[in-house]
C-alpha cells in the first residue's frame, strides 16, 4: 500500500523548451503546493535531472524556496538522447495527526509533479556570417577616372567631404588647405577642355556649382565653430563660410 501523500503535487508543471543543445537555457514553471493533513510543514521543492540512468547533478536544484515557483537551468553536457525533468514538493511530516490520515496508511512528505523529457537537439546549427572584411571605401568612377583613398595618422581610411549648405566639415584635424589639396584626385583621362597628355586641373575647369562648392564671391567671412556652437546660431549668413571642427 502507497503511502499517503501529506502534500499535492506542483501543478501546471512546464518548460520553456522540450529540446535543447548542451548549455542552452530552459525554464520551468509550476503551481504550488498545498497542504493536505494537519501537522504536515512543507519545507522546500527540488528539481530533478535524470538521463542515462544516473541523476544528474544541478547547481541549486535541490534547496528552492517555497516562494519560488520557477527554475532556471542550462542543459548539461553529456546527455545521449533526452533527459526526465520533475519538480517535488518535500516537506517535514513528522508531526502529523495520523487521526486525519484515511486507513492505516503510512505518510509521505514528499510528493512530485508529472516528468518532462527535454530532447537533445541535434539539428544542424547555422554556421556563422563570413567576415566581411574591411570597408572597400568609395567605389570608383567609370570612363577611367579613379579615386584617391586617403588614411588618417592611425592608418584609418578617411573619406571626402562636402560643402552642405556653406558647411565644410573638417576631419582628423586638418587644416581647410590640407583637405583641399588631399581631395585633388589624379586620372587617367586622354584629354580634357582641349588639353592632352598630363591633364592637371587650372582655374576655370569648373564651376563652383559644378563640383558643390560656395561660390568664392559669395564668401564674405570664414568662422571655425564645433557642431555644438552651429547648431547655437539663431541666423547663418549665406555670405559666411562655417568650418566645423570633428
Amino acid at each position: 500500500m502507497s503511502a499517503f501523500k501529506a502534500f499535492s503535487a506542483p501543478s501546471n508543471f512546464t518548460a520553456s523548451k522540450t529540446t535543447a543543445r548542451p548549455g542552452d537555457s530552459i525554464t520551468f514553471t509550476w503551481g504550488p503546493s498545498r497542504v493536505l493533513v494537519n501537522g504536515a510543514i512543507p519545507e522546500k521543492y527540488q528539481f530533478t535531472v535524470f538521463a542515462d540512468g544516473e541523476y544528474i547533478k544541478i547547481p541549486n536544484a535541490g534547496n528552492i524556496p517555497l516562494t519560488e515557483t520557477s527554475f532556471t537551468f542550462e542543459f548539461p553536457e553529456g546527455v545521449s538522447n533526452y533527459a526526465i525533468c520533475y519538480v517535488s514538493i518535500v516537506g517535514n511530516v513528522a508531526n502529523v495527526d495520523m487521526e486525519d490520515v484515511p486507513g492505516d496508511q503510512g505518510v509521505s512528505g514528499i510528493n512530485s509533479s508529472e516528468n518532462i523529457n527535454i530532447y537533445v537537439d541535434y539539428s544542424p546549427v547555422d554556421p556563422e556570417p563570413p567576415d566581411p572584411g574591411p570597408d572597400p571605401g568609395p567605389t570608383p568612377t567609370p570612363g577611367g577616372a579613379r579615386l584617391e583613398q586617403f588614411q588618417n595618422s592611425s592608418a584609418e581610411n578617411i573619406y571626402p567631404k562636402t560643402i552642405v549648405e556653406g558647411v565644410f566639415r573638417q576631419s582628423d584635424g586638418k587644416t581647410l588647405e590640407e583637405l583641399l589639396e588631399e581631395s585633388g584626385g589624379s586620372g587617367g583621362v586622354e584629354s580634357f577642355n582641349g588639353r592632352t597628355g598630363a591633364v592637371t586641373p587650372q582655374s576655370g575647369d569648373y564651376t563652383a556649382t559644378q563640383v558643390g562648392a560656395v561660390p568664392a564671391g559669395d564668401i564674405q567671412a570664414v568662422r571655425v565653430l564645433t557642431q555644438t556652437e552651429y547648431d547655437a546660431l539663431s541666423s547663418k549668413n549665406a555670405s559666411t563660410l562655417y568650418l566645423i571642427k570633428e
